[in-house]
């Protein structure tokens, strides 16, 4: 994975079926409903290809967020401290449920 490349976009707000039939719409994109999730999430298929996801989380303002892959998320953040500084919202995680943001060898091991 390139360390810039964008690896996953998710839309979050408050009307995810208006916003699943204005991207079907608008890009044929699919969704899929992920139930293991404790709230309303669908995967955004496009081609075939998990692309991202959409939360109903209750947010009067539609938004979107980006997921940028990079090869060594611990550098990636420690640099991003203390260049900007940057301050850490959460920690450093996997997200095992959604394809395609775990590493290629870690990746063939939950399929």
């Amino acid at each position: 994975m390139r360390p810039t490349k964008f690896v996953y976009m998710e839309f979050h707000g408050s009307d995810v079926q208006a916003a699943q039939s204005f991207y079907s719409n608008m890009f044929g994109w699919e969704f899929r409903e992920l139930p293991e999730y404790t709230f309303p999430y669908a995967a955004i298929e496009s081609e075939g290809e998990n692309v991202g996801g959409m939360a109903a989380d209750g947010q009067s303002t539609p938004q979107w967020l980006a997921y940028i892959g990079v090869s060594d998320i611990a550098a990636a953040t420690d640099k991003a401290q203390k260049i900007l500084p940057a301050h850490v919202q959460a920690a450093l995680a996997q997200v095992p449920c959604i394809p395609g943001l775990l590493p290629p060898s870690q990746s063939a091991e939950s399929s």
